[in-house]
């Protein structure tokens, strides 16, 4: 047989690889060189193909008390432009694309116009654009019409969208983020950092045009999503404040109506509802134009809240929460503490009686009045009654510095912390300012000015439970800063038997308050519980934007009411504000606190206490 043929593929075979071999050695070599020597025009493409980029958790849930999803994140799509890879026309192609993304074309156009017009003539040194973002976050159903259309130039990038499934109700306290998930404003920016979580790191090599490759083993560090922030906010119970909010704002022909609703066994903030508009019949301040002095009409009715900007009213988020960020004058709201302060101070009994001058004191050149004229009253009366002359009296019994004192101590003048942003601090004046005037002045809440959410810190001071009676909370917003302890560090204000005259004479007021409801409001006959808490009817001050600039308004005021309930063992505290009941109202003598803001606070509280599951008190039931 002849062996010929095979000994002659052998030989190809072997001539094959050895010239392989040859080729390969040189292609290695042509590497080596140009890694160690590049020519000039590879130079700029040979740096480190090693990139290590964060990587980014999701933003950490914000929840109620009970877990429900207040604000939350998830990935979405966002349209954006190559201006270097774009079709061409470029009118037509992004009249296209804003068709199809519903965009638009008098904001889309500008933004690319720019990118192009840079890209002509890049400053030195700097490459042409390659990205201009061009909208929103698309919902899936846009983004895959627009991914389908596949337009050259035009591409999707994903990014994280926060929403909140709970909708505007809580959007002043749980605030917003930016464009980058950063904390703006509300719970958002001042947990910031908590909500992040932490960063991972991801290391890969790349080819020339930037693309990753491969990743090494053990290159990636997962990133590590924070815990949900539980806030103290019980959701359910922001619906009912904000419900009778909403609806109160109407009935009431307001301005705006404001509950808080507070734990004051522990600070816990339960709801802050919000409801506004601008009423029909109100005018903003006008300047006359025969002068630079803005003109005030006592028979006009003036817008009282300063209304939204545009982008306050497009994003309800951006809104200031006006619990921590606006002040007040309490009127007799701010009663009890001046009235505790007196008994605390040893200066009178509950049972001494003063002169109440038949309703009209002149006190040199200040008149002093009351809604219901007394001859005289207890001390205890002064404040079932509210009576301005008997409290004026009452204060002149101890010095400006005690009274100045009592009120810090119950937190007035001080920020509560809760942890929003632009909270103020209040008014109170400083003792070298502080005189016979003020004096007087503050036993029944003005020349004084307070936030929401001090006044039911305040009050709680009245509600506290047991050995706690007296002591002065600190409130909170987040639920998860408790160690465990139902009570924080106690700042002894009052007496607990000072505490206890205050509730028994407040327990009276609320009766009379409900009393008159349950007449009028045939929703709140049989009212289950029984509450201890302070009318309070204030003129409004003249807007600091009328340049006259001092005075209060003729017919225009704020009620409001604060209460705890049920009496024996409180668990909420209750403070609802009526800015600037409607005219009607007023003219009828209806729009003081306990007429106003009185039945809007029993609504709330039979609410809260029937879902928090507290018992109806057996004596209201008999």
């Amino acid at each position: 047989m002849n062996e010929q043929p095979p000994l002659r593929v052998a030989s190809v075979a072997l001539i094959a690889m050895i010239g392989a071999s040859i080729c390969l050695a040189c292609v290695l070599v042509r590497v080596a060189w140009i890694q160690l020597d590049p020519p000039e025009q590879l130079a700029e493409f040979l740096d480190d193909r090693t990139v290590s980029r964060g990587d980014r958790p999701p933003r950490a849930d914000v929840v109620d008390r009970r877990g429900r999803v207040l604000a939350s994140s998830r990935i979405g799509r966002r349209i954006f432009v190559d201006p270097l890879g774009i079709e061409r026309p470029y009118a037509e192609t992004l009249t296209r694309v804003c068709e199809i993304a519903g965009l638009d074309p008098s904001e889309v156009f500008p933004r690319v116009a720019r990118r192009l017009a840079y890209n002509e003539a890049p400053p030195e040194g700097k490459g042409p654009s390659r990205y201009v973002s061009i909208g929103r976050v698309l919902d899936d159903s846009t983004a895959l019409r627009v991914e389908a259309a596949k337009i050259t130039g035009v591409h999707l990038e994903r990014r994280f969208v926060r929403e909140s499934p709970a909708g505007t109700a809580l959007a002043e306290i749980v605030g917003v983020v930016g464009i980058d998930h950063d904390g703006l404003v509300g719970v958002e920016a001042s947990a910031d950092e908590r909500l992040r979580g932490e960063h991972g790191r991801i290391t890969y090599v790349h080819d020339s045009r930037g693309k990753p490759m491969w990743i090494r083993p053990g290159a990636h560090v997962a990133p590590q999503p924070a815990d949900p922030l539980r806030l103290t906010i019980d959701l359910h119970i922001q619906g009912i404040a904000q419900r009778v909010c909403d609806a109160g704002v109407i009935e009431m022909d307001a301005a705006s109506v404001r509950a808080l609703v507070v734990d004051p066994r522990t600070g816990e903030v339960l709801a802050m509802a919000d409801a506004r508009r601008d009423p029909p019949d109100a005018i903003a301040w006008q300047p006359d134009p025969d002068s630079d002095v803005a003109t005030y009409d006592p028979d006009q009715r003036y817008r009282v809240i300063e209304p939204w900007t545009e982008a306050q009213r497009a994003i309800p988020s951006l809104r200031r929460n006006r619990f921590v960020s606006e002040v007040y004058e309490p009127g007799s709201t701010f009663k009890p503490f001046a009235w505790a302060a007196v008994l605390q101070a040893g200066a009178i009994d509950a049972g001494t009686e003063l002169d109440t001058e038949q309703g009209v004191w002149q006190k040199g050149r200040r008149t002093i009045t009351d809604v219901h004229p007394h001859d005289a009253l207890s001390w205890h009366d002064v404040l079932v009654y509210s009576s301005n002359i008997g409290m004026a009296k009452g204060v002149e019994r101890i010095s400006h510095p005690a009274l100045r004192d009592a009120v810090r101590a119950f937190g007035f003048g001080d920020s509560t912390s809760l942890g929003l942003p632009h909270e103020t601090p209040g008014m109170v004046a400083p003792i070298k300012r502080w005189n016979d005037f003020t004096q007087t002045s503050v036993s029944f809440g003005y020349n004084i000015a307070v936030t929401p959410v001090q006044m039911a810190r305040a009050f709680s001071v009245f509600a506290r439970p047991g050995e706690t009676l007296g002591t002065l909370p600190s409130l909170k917003l987040l639920a998860d800063e408790f160690t465990g302890s139902s009570f924080d560090v106690r700042v002894r204000v009052l007496a607990p038997a000072v505490a206890t005259a205050a509730r028994s004479a407040m327990q009276r007021v609320a009766e009379r308050m409900s009393e008159r409801a349950e007449r009028n409001h045939e929703d709140l006959r049989d009212f289950p519980y029984t509450l201890f808490g302070k009318s309070g009817t204030a003129e409004l001050a003249v807007p600091s934007w009328w340049k006259a600039g001092r005075g209060y308004l003729d017919k225009q005021h704020r009620s409001s009411f604060v209460a705890a309930a049920p009496i024996d063992s409180p668990r909420i505290v209750v403070l609802v504000i009526v800015d600037d009941p409607g005219p009607e109202l007023v003219a009828n003598r209806r729009h003081f606190g306990s007429a106003t803001a009185g039945p809007l606070l029993m609504r709330i509280t039979r609410e809260t206490l029937e879902y928090l599951g507290v018992p109806h008190d057996a004596a209201r039931e008999e």
